[in-house]
């Protein structure tokens, strides 16, 4: 068997990343997670002491979150969209793969309020 047909074959182990995914790249998009939650934390704190963040900064704790997980993933970002686009080009790779997420949140998005606007009529008292 040759090294190409191990690496197809691969499904990953505790030893190996899965085929398609770098090693350690669950573990970066993690401790993105967490540090860009941990900075959202300190500067919502600073800002509330301004009153510009009201009492709850449980979404801004998220939000910083999802963008330390998004740049702690970024390679993973990278192949998903030269997946799409097929040039080696990092940046550009990096904006299709966040474009065709926001394509997709919107789609999802616009079927939920389509269905919501069908079933209202139903479900008004």
């Amino acid at each position: 068997m040759t090294k190409h047909e191990e690496r197809e074959l691969d499904n990953g182990s505790p030893t190996t990343p899965p085929a398609g995914r770098s090693a350690g790249s669950l573990r970066r998009q993690t401790i993105g997670a967490l540090i860009g939650a941990a900075v959202v934390f300190l500067l919502a704190m600073a800002a509330q002491q301004f009153g510009w963040v009201p009492g709850d900064m449980t979404r801004y704790v998220l939000w910083g979150g999802v963008i330390g997980g998004l740049v702690g993933g970024s390679d993973t970002l990278a192949q998903a969209g030269k997946r799409l686009t097929r040039r080696d080009a990092d940046w550009l790779n990096i904006l299709v793969a966040l474009l065709g997420m926001a394509a997709i949140a919107g789609a999802l998005y616009a079927v939920a309020a389509g269905v919501l606007y069908i079933l209202r009529p139903f479900l008004a008292k």
